[in-house]
Formats: C-alpha cells, sequence, structure tokens
C-alpha cells in the first residue's frame, strides 16, 4: 500500500520539489502551503508521513506537529522537520520532542537523499510496530552547513516578543479573516479555559458566548477585505462569563497593506467585578438603611407631633367631661376652642403628608408666578416682622398650579431663611430660565425645559457640603431634638410640592456665606407690563406611541396621556411600534408624531440604532426617552443619542405634560 504523505511549506519551488521527490518514490502527496491549510486536510484525510517548514503565516510547522501530536487520531503519524533553521534554533527545536527526524534545508540532491532516508526509517517503524515518538529527535544536517547571523537574530526577537504576549495580562486571540482561530498567547488560554492546540484552526464562533454569539456571529460575517471594518466591543456593564470568569472583549479587523486578520483582545476583570458588585451590594445595602433611617426618623416625627396634638385634644375634652355641671360656660368653651385648635392643626399636618404623594394636588389652574410670589413674601413679612427685599421679572410668568401649595411651600422656605438669618435680610426674585441641556447643579438635575424661577437667598450660617442634599428628609435637622426651629416636614413638603408641579428645587449654600433655594415651575406664557398676553406652550392633541415591557407602567402612562387628552397606543417592543409608525401616512390625521420608550424593553438595541430606526421611517418623529437614574450619561445628554428630550422616572403628569410640549413646540 503507497504511503500517504502531507507536505506543508510557503514556499511554492520546495513545496513542488518535495511533492515530486516523494511521488517518484510511489506515495500519495497532499500539500498545504501552512499549517492551517494543513488542519483542514488533517480534518478529512489521515496520512502516514507528514514533511512540514517551521516559518510558515499563521499557522507555523513547530504548532502544527503540537496539535498533531496531542491529537488522539494522529497520534502515529511521522513527523519530519524540513527547516532553514534548524542550526540557528537547533536546541529549541530538539527540547520540543515533537518531531521524529529534523532536516535541514539544504541542495536538491541531498534533500533527495534525506527524505528518501525518512521514509526508510518510516517503514522500519512501521514493520517492527515500534513507537518512536519518545522525544528522541533525529537529525540531518548537510556537512559545512553554517547558522545565519540574521537568521539567528530575527529568531532571538521572535521569541522575546511571544515571551512579551505570553507574560501579558490581556489574552490576544488572532484570527484569519474567516474567524478561524490561527494563535491565541498564555492568558487568553488561560480566559478561556483550553490549550491551544485544542483550538486552534477551529471556528473563534464555536465557543460558548452565552447572550453574546449573535453579536459576535454577525462580526465574523463582516467581509472585512471589502472596506467593513466596524469593532465590537464587550463592555463591564454586559459582559463575558467563562468558568466563574467575568470578561470583556474588543473585537477589531486589521489590515496591514494586502495582509488582513482579526484580533479579539480579552480581558479578565473578575477581581475588579466582584470588588465593584460588592460595593454595589454594600452601596444598595447603605441606601436602604438611609431611607430606612429617613423613614425611621419621619415617622417618629409625625408620631411626636400627632401625641402632642392628640395630648391636646385628649386632655382638653377629658377637662369637659370632668368639670362640675355647674361650671362656668366660658370654661366649656375655653376647653372647645383648645381643642377644636389642635384638630385642625392635625388636620393641616395630615395635608402636609399627603403632598407626598402625586395625587397629592388636588386643583390646578393657570395662574401669574409673581402674584403668588407677592402674596407670600407680603403675608411672610407680616406675621414675622422680616426685612424681604422683593424683585420681580418684568415679564410676569404663567404657571399652572395650585396657588396654596406653591404659597405654602415659599412660606416653609423664608421660614428657613428666616431662622437662619433673623437680622439679615432675604432676598426674593423671579426669573424665566430656559436650559437647553441636562444641567447639574450642585449636584441637583434640572431637565431641558423652560422654566419660571422663584429664589430665595439669605446671607445667614450656610448649610455644610455634606448635609446638603439630607436638607429635604422628612424632620431631618442639624439642631437638637428639643429645638421646635427647623423640626419637621417644612422643606420636605417643598420637594414634594415642586415635583408634583413637575418641577425641581436647587438648593447651593456655603457655610457662613449663606443658602440659596431655586424653585423651577414649567412655564407656560407671561403677562408683560402693558398687560399683553404672550403664548408660551400650546396645548397640542397628539398621537403617542409608548414603548414599555412593564403593564402597570404603561397602563399609568396611558391613563396619564388620554387625561392630557392625547391619543395613545401602548406596545412592548420597537418592532411593533415601527409597524403602527409605518401605517400612518404624513397626512393621515392618525399620524404618530412622539414615541415614548423604556431603552431597557429592548436591551439589545443600541440608543443610536433605535432613533435611526424610527427617522427612517419618519424624520420628524420626536422620540423621548423615559426611566433610568437621572445621572445617567443617555439622559443627561440626550441630544448625542438623537433623542427629543428625556424623562426620568418616576415622573408626574406635569413632568409628562411638560415634556410632549418642550419636543412638540
Amino acid at each position: 500500500m503507497a504511503i500517504k504523505a502531507l507536505v506543508v511549506d510557503n514556499n511554492p519551488v520546495l513545496l513542488r520539489a518535495v511533492s515530486a521527490i516523494l511521488e517518484k518514490e510511489g506515495c500519495e502527496v497532499q500539500t498545504a502551503v501552512n499549517g492551517l491549510d494543513a488542519l483542514d486536510v488533517l480534518k478529512k484525510n489521515s496520512p502516514d508521513i507528514v514533511f512540514t517548514d517551521l516559518v510558515m503565516p499563521l499557522v507555523g510547522g513547530e504548532q502544527l506537529c503540537k496539535i498533531i501530536r496531542s491529537s488522539e487520531d494522529l497520534k502515529h503519524v511521522f513527523l519530519v522537520v524540513i527547516s532553514g533553521i534548524l542550526l540557528e534554533d537547533f536546541e529549541n527545536i530538539l527540547a520540543d520532542k515533537y518531531y521524529d527526524l529534523c532536516i535541514a534545508k539544504g541542495n536538491l540532491q541531498e534533500l533527495k537523499h534525506h527524505i528518501q532516508d525518512a521514509l526508510v526509517r518510516f517503514e522500519t517503524q512501521s514493520l517492527s510496530q515500534e513507537n518512536l515518538h519518545i522525544g528522541r529527535t533525529i537529525t540531518k544536517i548537510p556537512y559545512g552547513l553554517k547558522p545565519s547571523a540574521v537568521a539567528s537574530e530575527l529568531l532571538s526577537e521572535k521569541r522575546h516578543l511571544n515571551r512579551i504576549l505570553d507574560n501579558l495580562d490581556e489574552g490576544i486571540v488572532e484570527l484569519n479573516k474567516d474567524g478561524v482561530i490561527v494563535s491565541l498567547n498564555g492568558s487568553a488560554q488561560r480566559i478561556l479555559g483550553v490549550n491551544d492546540e485544542d483550538v486552534i484552526g477551529s471556528s473563534f464562533n464555536d465557543f460558548g458566548w452565552g447572550e453574546h454569539k449573535p453579536a459576535i456571529a454577525d462580526w465574523l460575517q463582516q467581509d472585512i477585505t471589502e472596506g467593513e471594518n466596524a469593532s465590537l466591543d464587550i463592555q463591564e456593564n454586559l459582559p463575558l462569563r467563562f468558568g466563574g470568569r467575568i470578561v470583556t472583549m474588543s473585537c477589531i479587523p486589521v489590515q496591514d497593506g494586502s495582509v488582513v486578520f482579526r484580533l479579539c483582545i480579552l480581558r479578565d476583570i473578575t477581581r475588579q467585578f466582584s470588588a465593584e458588585e460588592k460595593e454595589r451590594e454594600l452601596d444598595s445595602a447603605l441606601k436602604l438603611i438611609t431611607k430606612m433611617d429617613a423613614m425611621s426618623c419621619m415617622a417618629g416625627g409625625i408620631v411626636h407631633d400627632f401625641n402632642n396634638l392628640l395630648t391636646v385634644i385628649c386632655g382638653n375634652l377629658d377637662m369637659i367631661s370632668h368639670t362640675h355641671a355647674n361650671s362656668k360656660i366660658d370654661d366649656w368653651l375655653k376647653l372647645l376652642e383648645y381643642a377644636r385648635t389642635a384638630s385642625y392643626m392635625a388636620v393641616d399636618l395630615t395635608r402636609k403628608i399627603s403632598n407626598f404623594s402625586p395625587f397629592g394636588i388636588v386643583s390646578r389652574k393657570k395662574q401669574i408666578l409673581e402674584n403668588i410670589v407677592e402674596d407670600a413674601v407680603s403675608n411672610f413679612v407680616v406675621k414675622t416682622s422680616s426685612n424681604c427685599v422683593l424683585e420681580l421679572s418684568d415679564e410676569q410668568s404663567i404657571v399652572s398650579v395650585d396657588d396654596e401649595q406653591i404659597s405654602a411651600a415659599l412660606g416653609n422656605i423664608l421660614q428657613n431663611s428666616y431662622e437662619a438669618n433673623i437680622n439679615g435680610s432675604i432676598h426674593v426674585s423671579t426669573q424665566k430660565v430656559a436650559f437647553t441641556s441636562p444641567s447639574l447643579i450642585a449636584g441637583q438635575y434640572v431637565p431641558v425645559g423652560e422654566y419660571a424661577c422663584v429664589t430665595i437667598k439669605d446671607n445667614g450660617c450656610g448649610i455644610d457640603r455634606e448635609l446638603l442634599l439630607r436638607i429635604f428628609d422628612p424632620y431631618f435637622s442639624t439642631k437638637s431634638r428639643g429645638s421646635i426651629k427647623g423640626v419637621g416636614l417644612g422643606l420636605t413638603v417643598v420637594y414634594a410640592t415642586m415635583r408634583n408641579h413637575g418641577g425641581y428645587v436647587v438648593v447651593q449654600s456655603e457655610l457662613q456665606r449663606g443658602t440659596s433655594v431655586s424653585c423651577y415651575l414649567p412655564h407656560f406664557g407671561y403677562v408683560n407690563r402693558d398687560g399683553d398676553f404672550g403664548e408660551g406652550e400650546k396645548e397640542t392633541i397628539l398621537n403617542v406611541v409608548v414603548i414599555d415591557k412593564d403593564p402597570q407602567v404603561t397602563e399609568v402612562v396611558r391613563i396619564m396621556l388620554e387625561y392630557l387628552g392625547h391619543k395613545t397606543t401602548v406596545v412592548s417592543t420597537v418592532k411593533e411600534a415601527l409597524e403602527r409608525v409605518r401605517k400612518d401616512s404624513p397626512i393621515s390625521a392618525g399620524k404618530v408624531q412622539v414615541v415614548l420608550i423604556d431603552p431597557t424593553s429592548e436591551s439589545t438595541i443600541k440608543h443610536e440604532e433605535i432613533c435611526e430606526l424610527f427617522h427612517s421611517v419618519d424624520k420628524e418623529l420626536k422620540i423621548v426617552i423615559t426611566g433610568g437614574s437621572v445621572l445617567d450619561p443617555v439622559m443627561q445628554d440626550f441630544k448625542r443619542y438623537k433623542y427629543a428630550n428625556a424623562l426620568p422616572k418616576p415622573f408626574t403628569m406635569d413632568s409628562l405634560k411638560h415634556v410632549l410640549n418642550s419636543v412638540t413646540h
């Protein structure tokens, strides 16, 4: 039976020469131009003997022999190296112990003689049934052949680079243009939990990439020879997982002249991720503790206040029941009056607590803000005899509010300013403010929009920076519990009132330099000093599509939108929303104008892609992103992602109305 031989060499002259010699010796010969092509041949046919060069592109001869030796089906193959660097890399070649015979390249006559000798050695092994793959490598070196200094230097540099690659923390995986694994360094093997001989020659897509498999498959299908050079990044927010390891990956195409290949860089972030996960858990625990402390403080304060009031009510009623029938009627009336006053105070406290609910607003109408501010300041001055300087804007702003609640909120701020600055003046001003991008002022968030702003400023003792954002906590105070001033729901009610009106509160303060409290309310227009009415945001009936997978959320949003008079369609995916938009012609009365989308409903689609999909159907469509933290980059810089505006959850009817008006006018 003829010997089956495989010849592997990237030099076409030597490839033909060795093949011709073997064919004359009666062998069945197959050829490959590098180790990667040879692996494809080996998948289909198992040769008896392999002749291979060592230095080749993609998979080299050393790696090819290592793979053959580690394969159970190919262990019998007789391995012959025909190399031009045998003298230059003699010790390393012998140390690898993968080869049966090593032949140094010389003239054709010597090469023919060494190949014939290799065939004899192979047949001798086969006849004796002995396994000569025991690390005893035989060498054939032509007489007078000397090592090349240039080749030695190049090999030294290559080994140096390989050591650097193997000692990198990052895993480096090289793929050919078709996505077949060509090489991987030591870190990549550790991260992926594989040996190089087990995966070289296989498709990169064969790994268990989990939820990232479709994205990686799409990237591998891109024809990078045609100029498609998009990269793929798998980041910390949705990492890969391999045998308990947390891994990020950057996949990039590389083109160096005519050479095109792919690189995948793996980073093991297990330790960092675990630390951050613990930090997140700790942060959540601390937030829960803070929240529970605030609730405990609020509950204790409410119980304290109600107990005081109930003591007055119950005590006076008890006194009436024990008062002698002959007592004066005036004494009875006085006791009843005390009980009634305490009852009214309890009602007022209950009303303050109800303001925390978005349903706390009982009635709203369009009013002039400056009139509300002027009345609130006048009432406060009469009550406290404080020194208030009032500076109202020339353009009187129209707001849609419950004037009693706004007046009460302003009164609470004025009271705090007065207590911090009893002998000083309080400056109160109004102005119109427009934010063209979301703003963080002293760590407090105000979204895009036009606002009527009321600012109350004092020159008092100020607030420590670390305590600044706690001043809205129920019953929180820097004063001792025995002090009446500053202990209660005042500033908490201010915050709740502004949020329930679609507004925001921003506090800026420095110790010993005073405090400034700014209340931002959605602006609906203005009246100038001549009495002319200038319209701001007009009421427009819209067709709105809501995309959210949470049925409870979509139901609440639908009720809000329909209450505001808008036509509403609720869907759970972008695909359904696109179908709804496509059905509407540009002149259709039912044309969709606004899309509200919670991006968590489509975690596989990027923000830019979401907007591009909708704008490819209708360029005039306004897309508003909902959900997410106000500190989320996409919520702060929504224009960069092509959104018309951002509406952080939780939102009220006022903030929803305000955002819809902002994108349509």
